[in-house]
């Protein structure tokens, strides 16, 4: 199903901001709001 396939896609995405958050700190609440 596409649903689950897209969510799995953003939940990846988000673990993968979060692992270099520190650098990327200031942006993070935009990341998690899907606007980068």
């Amino acid at each position: 199903m596409p649903q689950m396939q897209q969510l799995l896609a953003s939940i990846r995405m988000n673990f993968l901001w979060d692992t270099r958050a520190a650098e990327w700190e200031p942006l993070r609440p935009l990341s998690r709001m899907g606007y980068i």
